[in-house]
């Protein structure tokens, strides 16, 4: 939707923007550390909060629908083999790269710049996408509504405690910012719950908005508000360079040869199989995950699973060697 620059809406899009990509860095968000976790240490604790990320999501919208704000309804896609094989290459290219779109955002914030050719890799992998299969997915009738209601007293307990839970979270950072002491750290359900909150906002304020987004339909040909997604990325890598810096990364890191190719080859191919989902793991976990999308469930659980084989198989090798 075309947005007038200096109006307020944009402001606070900017702000939520910036204040996503802060949380992403902050808390190391990245399903490929996630499913690490899980593997090495038997915790789950960033998977789960990935997970509370899409009901905060689902919290607001809910919210928000009970106020009858006008938002944008999602779009569900048909289940087919393409879900499953695009979660397997979401999986293979984000152990390729060292990051999913969201990790390479946080790695982006710690200075370490070859994860930006990411961009062109995914771009690349949805223009081959087009190129091998075509550039329509098969689309089902859904309900916006389906899924997401929940009663109005949960809505108004959770909703409050996920704006105290933010507002305390961004407290202690501008607090420790400003006294000039060690930078709060924030733990993943702190950034998780600000990501959703963020997002929610964003997409009811501005719509479709996300870098997966904006790349695959620059792929397909449409350059429509490109102009005013671009500065909202831009919003968005600044709020994680800001958290970088605030964290103790502050060079840039030149990055080598090896990491640019993995990078632009794990881009690509998550954005071949973004294409055949259709979708990026940041828009299956904020809109796939809480408006309960079937094909988006099935999508990042064999993201999920390909990831843990990968790396399952990578220390299986290294323990022999």
């Amino acid at each position: 939707m075309p947005v007038a620059l200096v109006s307020v809406a944009f402001l606070v899009a900017l702000l939520c923007a910036g204040l996503m990509g802060y949380a992403i860095q902050s808390g190391a968000t990245c399903t490929v550390y996630a499913v690490a976790e899980l593997i090495d240490r038997r915790r789950a604790t960033r998977l789960i909060a990935m997970l509370e990320a899409g009901l905060w999501v689902a919290l607001v919208m809910t919210l928000t629908s009970l106020l009858h704000w006008p938002r944008s309804a999602p779009v569900a896609h048909a289940i087919s083999l393409g879900t499953v094989a695009g979660g397997v290459l979401l999986g293979l290219g984000a152990t390729v790269n060292g990051a999913c779109l969201f990790g390479s955002v946080a790695r982006f914030g710690s200075g370490e710049v070859g994860f930006a050719a990411v961009l062109p890799g995914y771009l690349g992998g949805i223009v081959g996408h087009d190129r091998l299969f075509g550039a329509e997915a098969p689309t089902l009738p859904w309900d916006a509504t389906a899924g997401w209601h929940m009663p109005g007293v949960l809505v108004l307990g959770f909703g409050g405690y996920a704006g105290l839970r933010t507002l305390r979270t961004i407290y202690w950072t501008v607090r420790s910012a400003t006294a000039e002491r060690r930078p709060h750290l924030w733990n993943p359900h702190e950034a998780t719950l600000v990501i959703g909150v963020t997002f929610a906002i964003l997409m009811l304020d501005v719509g479709a908005w996300t870098y997966s987004d904006l790349l695959a339909d620059l792929a397909h040909g449409s350059r429509a508000d490109a102009g005013w997604r671009l500065i909202l990325f831009a919003a968005l890598l600044g709020g994680a360079r800001l958290a970088g810096q605030r964290h103790g990364w502050s060079p840039w890191i030149a990055p080598s040869a090896r990491q640019l190719l993995a990078s632009f080859a794990g881009g690509a191919l998550m954005g071949l199989g973004g294409g055949l989902i259709p979708g990026g793991n940041d828009g299956l976990v904020l809109v796939g995950l809480p408006f309960l999308l079937p094909y988006a469930w099935l999508a990042l659980a064999s993201m999920a699973l390909t990831i843990a084989l990968v790396l399952w198989l990578q220390r299986h090798l290294a323990s022999r060697l």
